[in-house]
């Protein structure tokens, strides 16, 4: 684990930055505010600066820095096929530049994984220290914290439904759902001129959803607000906001960490049901319904081998037909890491007796047990 401060190695003498998207575009400002910027050499990126096109020019000092929660993984293999060697590959943690003054850089090396995780453990997280001085010496308590200290177990014994945003969720649905706990996320908003419904909880951690979209969530109202923490370079604190740790990694082909306790993180999933689950477990949860999982997008056959940010052209993957605009940019999805996080929920719930089924009218997500909606919440024929 390298840091800013470290004089023993310099990865920013002579480095790129992969893959070009607004992440990397963040990090760089960050560089370049503590003069670290002279020895970048530019973005690469499949289709704008394929790696191919430096390899001749490239020295073997070069660093490459990968930031990319989706894909770094397949952008590390795709170095290291090129022949770049594993020394000069670094993973960049996107929340180390968020909300502080140094960069984490990791080392690829098994050896130097094992040793950020050990430090990862809860005995050094610095939110657990705060909350024990907190109570011991009646240390003021951060507002943030104690939100969400609050939320431990409030719903405990209850069963909720955590509601995406596929083509196959009715608005009728969520009227159904009143009085019941329910997570949303992202856009659901565009729901509430139909219906008096609204989540218990709203959830986001999409930068370009967060990006596109800061004014319509910052205003909304009657729902708690759960936000990464990793989208405070993104925009102003919302005050009304609780913000979790949100902490990811690459972990593909293997399956995610995961984390019922937001204190020592809740680990990024490729997908924001992933992170919802896990709150929901923090408050107490022991029954979890998913509806409007579609599991399934269409990708405009211009960005079908695009890493990353996707530009749409009207494509409709969302059960508003407003949802995405074109033209607007979007993240994109990678099904086959989303399905290993789903994997993990399953290996989680079963090993501790929760119960989680599908109610989901269309999808592609078989790891699930299905249900029918109407038999868990009963429609009034009167």
């Amino acid at each position: 684990m390298i840091d800013f401060s470290s004089k023993k190695r310099n990865p920013y003498d002579n480095y790129y930055i992969l893959p070009e998207n607004n992440l990397a575009y963040n990090f760089f400002s960050h560089l370049r505010e503590r003069f670290l910027d002279s020895g970048f050499q530019g973005y690469l990126d499949k289709q704008k600066n394929p790696v191919q096109k430096v390899l001749s020019s490239t020295n073997s000092n070069a660093t490459f820095l990968i930031i990319s929660p989706n894909y770094g993984v397949e952008i590390y293999n795709t170095l290291v096929t090129k022949g770049i060697s594993k020394k000069q590959i670094f993973f960049v943690d996107e929340n180390s530049f968020a909300t502080t003054d140094s960069i984490t850089w990791y080392l690829t090396t098994r050896a130097a994984r094992r040793f950020f995780v050990s430090l990862s453990q809860p005995r050094y997280n610095i939110s657990r220290i705060r909350f024990w001085l907190a109570v011991r010496f009646g240390v003021r308590y951060l507002r943030n914290e104690k939100r969400l200290s609050l939320l431990k177990n409030k719903h405990y014994g209850r069963r909720a439904f955590l509601i995406g945003n596929g083509p196959s969720l009715r608005v009728s649905d969520l009227s159904l759902l009143e009085g019941e706990v329910t997570f949303a996320s992202n856009k659901i908003y565009l729901a509430f001129g139909s219906t008096s419904w609204r989540p218990t909880y709203y959830c986001v951690e999409d930068d370009q959803v967060f990006l596109q979209n800061y004014t319509d969530i910052h205003c909304l109202s009657d729902v708690v607000k759960l936000v990464s923490n990793s989208l405070l370079q993104f925009g102003p604190p919302i005050n009304d906001a609780i913000y979790f740790n949100h902490r990811w990694h690459s972990f593909f082909p293997g399956l995610p960490d995961f984390s019922v306790d937001p204190f020592e993180g809740v680990y990024w999933g490729s997908t924001i049901t992933y992170t919802m689950v896990q709150l929901a477990l923090y408050m107490g949860i022991k029954e979890i319904y998913l509806l409007g999982i579609d599991f399934k997008f269409e990708v405009p056959e211009s960005s079908a081998h695009t890493d990353q940010l996707i530009l749409s052209v009207g494509e409709q993957n969302h059960f508003h037909q407003d949802y995405r605009k074109k033209g607007e940019r979007w993240n994109k999805p990678n099904l086959h890491m989303q399905r290993q996080s789903f994997k993990r929920v399953m290996q989680f719930c079963e090993t501790n007796d929760i119960k989680i089924y599908n109610l989901s009218r269309q999808t592609e997500l078989d790891l699930i047990p299905l249900q029918e909606l109407q038999k868990v919440m009963p429609i009034d024929s009167e």
